[in-house]
């Protein structure tokens, strides 16, 4: 199982929370549990970091539309148990001071207004994820969610389209593809097929990857064991990032350059196929001019380096599926995409 950074944060929640509650629950059970006295919100403040991150870990497997609107719920309403929390103890720390005035200068009604207010906000809250949720009816109830999307063909089989969508959270997607717009759409594109829709779900890592793609973009999906480590998977991106490009482009070589923007990489969630075997998979997105500098790229460039007293120039290609290879490659495939680069959704 692949924790995403909000479940690496449910992770730390529940480790730093639970020791909490078991605090708050005594601090209470000694001064006692009236509202008043502001250690009551402790405990609630616990168990609403608690809840909230265990339905976050639950999601992980069970992507039902109740327990992301749970898990939504209990992030937005958190904040407001310690706020009261903080509010109680003020409200002590004005009893303390009226008690020593014969006029008392702070009145306990503006801290009741405040814990009402607040109470009103995490009502408002909760009934805005609940509207939301219903609402998304439609595919533009969810365009503030994305940041861009392109489409095009793939050259190999003109018959076939790639949609890329770039979200913005991954919690925005796990709630959309929840929704009937999901289906509304998967609907729409297949609409003029027999070819079933394949969705797959790719994180590049907050890299928009919709950025700057060109007429002819390069997919490389390279195949790996499942048993693959988290150390491996950033190693593929360390160990072979640097052979994109051997020279510094500045503005007056730029026509040099081969690519319109940098290449991307991102992890396919789930297993993949290959050869009937299960695997894991990434995707490297590489956004070439055209096909003339893609293929003087792959035929000429070079990388010299030293390598066992040596000085060897190989061709950047080589070593870089090279570099793969030593990481436990088992294959890859490739497509050439025709992006519209006027279709960019903003």
């Amino acid at each position: 199982m692949v924790l995403d950074s909000w479940s690496i944060v449910a992770v730390v929640q529940l480790a730093a929370y639970i020791p909490a509650a078991c605090l708050a629950i005594y601090i209470c059970s000694v001064h006692g549990f009236s509202k008043s006295s502001g250690w009551y919100y402790t405990v609630t403040l616990s168990v609403f970091r608690i809840a909230g991150a265990a339905c976050q870990l639950i999601s992980i497997d069970n992507k039902s539309t109740g327990l992301l609107e749970a898990v939504m719920i209990l992030n937005h309403i958190g904040l407001v148990p310690l706020m009261l929390s903080t509010l109680g103890m003020l409200s002590r720390l004005a009893d303390v001071i009226n008690a020593q005035l014969s006029d008392p200068a702070i009145s306990i009604r503006y801290f009741r207004l405040m814990q009402l207010i607040m109470l009103l906000g995490a009502v408002f809250g909760i009934i805005g994820v609940e509207s939301k949720s219903s609402s998304g009816t439609s595919p533009s109830a969810w365009s503030e969610e994305w940041t861009h999307a392109c489409h095009g063909r793939i050259k190999e089989s003109p018959q076939d389209c790639v949609l890329l969508v770039n979200w913005d959270r991954t919690r925005s997607w796990l709630e959309f593809s929840q929704s009937d717009s999901y289906a509304e759409l998967l609907a729409s594109l297949g609409s003029h097929s027999d070819v079933p829709v394949v969705c797959e779900v790719i994180d590049f890592f907050r890299d928009y990857v919709t950025t700057a793609l060109s007429s002819h973009t390069e997919l490389k999906r390279v195949y790996f064991p499942p048993s693959i480590s988290q150390e491996t998977r950033r190693a593929v991106w360390d160990r072979v990032r640097h052979l994109g490009t051997t020279v510094a482009y500045g503005r007056k070589f730029q026509y040099r350059y081969p690519y319109l923007s940098t290449p991307s990489l991102g992890w396919i969630e789930g297993n993949v196929k290959w050869e009937g075997q299960d695997a894991v998979a990434c995707v490297w997105v590489h956004k070439w001019k055209d096909q003339e500098a893609e293929e003087k790229f792959k035929t000429t460039e070079r990388y010299p380096h030293m390598k066992d007293g040596e000085w060897i120039k190989p061709l950047t290609l080589d070593l870089f599926e090279q570099g793969l290879r030593d990481l436990g490659a088992l294959g890859w495939e490739e497509c050439h995409v025709d992006f519209d680069t006027r279709c960019y959704i903003p």
